[in-house]
């Protein structure tokens, strides 16, 4: 979850690839439609006047259809992080690392959490995006 500058509350929808964006009394505002997979981390930054949606995601759903696992014979799915307008527009797409562990087929990119240092707030403008 994260908050807006004016108290709005986003989330993301864990049955459907949307994002939801509600009041502080807790009345859906808006709907964002993403195409995630899932969207398992959110961060809200502001860029002069604009926010902007940062969410991680890990690339695949787990379903209940299969014990709460991910869909056999799938294949290697790989996650990204994706910063879109509030209207869901898309502006970057951060996807798999080009490091050893991901090349050699040995660990699977599975971001479950983004950050930015804010350069508002001091930062230098670094994208963190943690790997689950």
């Amino acid at each position: 979850m994260a908050c807006s500058t004016d108290g709005r509350i986003l989330t993301f929808h864990h049955g459907d690839p949307t994002a939801l964006v509600f009041d502080r009394d807790g009345h859906l505002l808006q709907t964002i439609d993403t195409q995630l997979a899932e969207g398992h981390g959110i961060a809200l930054t502001r860029e002069g006047d604009a926010e902007y949606l940062w969410i991680a995601d890990n690339g695949a759903k787990r379903r209940p259809e299969y014990g709460y696992g991910y869909a056999p014979g799938a294949g290697k799915v790989s996650g990204q992080v994706v910063k879109m307008t509030m209207d869901g527009r898309v502006v970057l797409r951060i996807g798999e690392p080009d490091l050893p562990i991901y090349r050699e087929g040995e660990g699977k990119y599975s971001p479950t959490s983004v950050a930015v240092y804010e350069e508002h707030l001091g930062g230098n403008g670094d994208i963190w995006v943690a790997d689950g």
